[in-house]
This record gives C-alpha cells, sequence and structure tokens, in this order.
C-alpha cells in the first residue's frame, strides 16, 4: 500500500522508506482510533446524562 501510493505521487525512492507515506498513514489509524475511543465516551456520557435527567424529572414529580 505504501509503496503504491508512493508511485502514484511520484515520490518513489524520493525520501527513505517513504517516510512521509508513513508518518500520514499512522497520523490517520491514530486520530481514527482515537476518534472511535471517544464515540464511545461520548454515547456512554450521553446516556449517562439522560438517565440523570430523568430521575431529576422523577423526584420532581413525586415531591410535590
Amino acid at each position: 500500500m505504501i509503496s503504491q501510493t508512493a508511485q502514484n505521487f511520484h515520490i518513489k525512492n524520493v525520501y527513505s522508506k517513504d517516510w512521509p507515506i508513513r508518518d500520514a498513514l499512522k497520523l490517520r489509524l491514530k486520530y481514527t482510533s482515537d476518534w472511535e475511543k471517544k464515540k464511545v465516551l461520548r454515547k456512554t456520557a450521553n446516556n449517562f446524562k439522560k438517565v440523570h435527567f430523568n430521575l431529576k424529572t422523577n423526584d420532581t414529580i413525586l415531591t410535590v
């Protein structure tokens, strides 16, 4: 994959071990990995907010 990309961008054998492509690929994988982890945390936090809101709403109704 890295070799094919280097050929497509005409930088094959210009850089040692095609480092620009390797770095870009690493950054992309890191970004998508972090994004997926945060996605799970956002979903959990959102669910917690819903439960908290429902409990708060139910407490208000019971005390009235």
